[in-house]
């Protein structure tokens, strides 16, 4: 009988062990740089009982000639104003809520070098939409969309860095 009782409060201890790992493994990924929960956030409303974060969106200029700038943006998100010249890139943060999906819509026009560093040539548009899914590391470019002379690739937002990336390259 006593080795019965032993045996069933080591079968709990390891439950309590297993389950305090589970959200300790949790709370981490929700203090991650690229997810911040409980972050302020400006123009959210009256509704400061939502829980909010961030995520990162990277865009990559891959290209030898090609100037992206003029960026809109519509929706909840910071970013730069300044062009993204050949071999930079820009970043974008969309405000995340907890248990809902967000979006932020963004556009470029495209412009490609001339003969002298100062004139431009308009050569198309690019357009895609941020998403952030409400499943908490879906985070990823969608709808992209382009009328330039150029290629894009996604890759949504991955451990350790959990960062969607959006790379252009010359068509």
């Amino acid at each position: 009988m006593n080795y019965e009782a032993e045996n069933s409060s080591g079968k709990r201890t390891g439950a309590i062990i297993l389950v305090l790992f589970i959200l300790l493994v949790s709370v981490e990924k929700l203090t991650s740089n690229s997810f911040n929960l409980f972050k302020s956030c400006p123009n959210q409303g009256n509704d400061s009982s939502a829980i909010l974060g961030t995520r990162a969106f990277r865009l990559f200029n891959q290209t030898a000639n090609l100037t992206l700038q003029d960026v809109t943006v519509t929706g909840n998100a910071s970013y730069s104003t300044a062009p993204v010249s050949p071999g930079a890139a820009s970043t974008f943060n969309v405000v995340s809520k907890a248990f809902s999906s967000t979006s932020a819509d963004v556009s470029y026009n495209v412009y490609r070098s001339g003969d002298s560093n100062d004139a431009l040539e308009y050569v198309g548009k690019l357009s895609c939409t941020l998403f952030c899914s409400s499943v908490m590391d879906g985070a990823y470019f969608m709808y992209v969309s382009t009328s330039a002379p150029i290629r894009t690739a996604s890759q949504q937002a991955r451990y350790p860095d959990y960062i969607a990336k959006l790379s252009i390259y010359p068509a």
